[in-house]
């Protein structure tokens, strides 16, 4: 990622706990702290967990949609197979975060700092990323039909394979990399965020050649 290098993995001594079927369903914990914990299958529908705190921690499926964790700080986390939909992790940060195979739809990052995070296979359609600082972030093989990026930051960025139909605020991601089908598949909408007006043949004016 352009010099910013990939997400750190999460770092799991022989003794970090391991736990299957946490569950947390409309629990209310602010300030929750974890640390050093592979979590299988949790459960947190619903749950309410402001300024969560995750430090090394590995996520393997499990159903945490609608959890709301306004100000929460994730550090060196990877979560695979689990289901965030409508999650909420608002006006936080993400740091050496490793998001595969999640279903993230309609959920939240408004507002939150992306520093190394990577989203691989995910289904990120309509999230909402409004405001948020996107540093060393690559979206691989995603659908973010219908995300919102209005305001966001771009300080590197990079999509490979997504789909992006009906995104809204594409000057949101100004400075971002596509790979080059992807630019060709949108260059419309591209040209649109930009103020890009498309001229017709009928509209041009005289060639040179004919001057």
């Amino acid at each position: 990622m352009a010099g910013r290098g990939d997400p750190g993995a999460p770092r799991l001594p022989a003794g970090a706990q391991r736990l299957t079927g946490v569950d947390l369903t409309d629990a209310e914990r602010p300030g929750l702290r974890l640390e050093e914990v592979a979590l299988a299958a949790p459960v947190a529908r619903g749950a309410r967990l402001p300024r969560l705190s995750a430090l090394d921690m590995q996520v393997d499926g499990g159903d945490l949609a609608n959890l709301a964790a306004r100000g929460a700080s994730l550090v060196r986390v990877r979560a695979d197979g689990a289901r965030l939909t409508g999650a909420a992790l608002t006006e936080g940060s993400l740091q050496d975060v490793v998001i595969a195979g999640c279903r993230c739809d309609l959920a939240s990052l408004a507002g939150t700092r992306l520093r190394r995070v990577r989203f691989e296979d995910c289904d990120l359609r309509g999230l909402d990323l409004r405001g948020a600082e996107l540093d060393g972030v690559r979206f691989e093989r995603c659908d973010l039909s219908g995300a919102d990026l209005s305001g966001a930051r771009c300080r590197a960025a990079e999509l490979a394979t997504c789909r992006v139909e009906g995104l809204e605020g594409l000057d949101g991601l100004r400075g971002s990399a596509w790979e080059w089908p992807m630019i060709v598949e949108h260059a419309g909408a591209l040209a649109a965020a930009l103020g890009i007006a498309i001229l017709d043949d009928d509209a041009r004016g005289p060639s040179a050649a004919g001057r």
